[in-house]
């Protein structure tokens, strides 16, 4: 069902794959997918029918392209039809090394170009002409992200310390997460999307899940509604 193509290594710390959608000619497509809350955020590219979003308390019909933006909840996309998209999915925090702030976003889904700028919407039009052709696709995504990209000291700290929770499965004293005068660096929660605390129970969260019932890597987050019951555990 998806198509995964990997970004280029300028990208690779901030991009954890792209993905494509594309229904056959002459077919028609009945997609259902849960994605796990695990504050990365996706850039769809919707050029096919419209998709049904699920959250909880708020059914929404979108039918343009977005960035649906780290969420601190489940959700579920329903879309029949012809489906044809080509999405981003970013790594924890990688969205900020391509805009100043995500934290603003949290939990929202938003123009694409009040994202990006204007520019993202002449990608989108060649994205469209190569449909189907995912090395293309890929090749365009590439370009425009390495272009866009600007890290900064302070993100490349706070992406340092999103390894270290990572690496510490979420493990990680709060006292560690602080700045020199025991407070959260609120810099690191407008890069990060999270308190870093916060960003630290998803990482427990999801480590506490089964195998089976883990988001598989390099596609959207699968097999949503039990981050709850792991936090239970925590």
């Amino acid at each position: 069902m998806y198509t995964l193509a990997f970004p280029a290594p300028a990208l690779a710390d901030f991009i954890e794959s792209y993905w494509f959608v594309v229904t056959p000619p002459g077919a028609s497509m009945n997609l259902s997918v849960d994605v796990f809350a695990d504050a990365r955020a996706d850039l769809v590219f919707n050029m096919g029918a419209a998709y049904t979003r699920v959250e909880p308390g708020r059914v929404g019909l979108l039918r343009h392209s977005n960035l649906d933006a780290q969420r601190t909840h489940p959700i579920t996309i329903k879309q029949r039809g012809q489906v044809i998209v080509a999405g981003v999915r970013f790594k924890t925090a990688g969205l900020g090394a391509f805009v100043p702030s995500v934290y603003r976003w949290t939990n929202r889904v938003v123009p694409i170009a009040t994202v990006f700028g204007r520019d993202i919407i002449a990608l989108e039009r060649a994205l469209r002409e190569k449909v189907g052709d995912d090395k293309a696709q890929g090749a365009l995504l590439d370009a425009y992200f390495v272009a866009k990209l600007a890290p900064t000291d302070s993100k490349r700290e706070l992406w340092a310390l999103k390894s270290k929770i990572e690496a510490a499965r979420g493990l990680v004293r709060i006292d560690e997460l602080c700045d020199g005068r025991g407070r959260l660096d609120p810099t690191r929660r407008s890069t990060l999307s999270r308190a870093p605390r916060r960003a630290a129970e998803d990482v427990r969260a999801h480590r506490s899940l089964p195998e089976r019932d883990r988001p598989l890597e390099g596609r959207p987050g699968l097999h949503a509604g039990r981050r709850r019951r792991a936090m239970r555990l925590l």
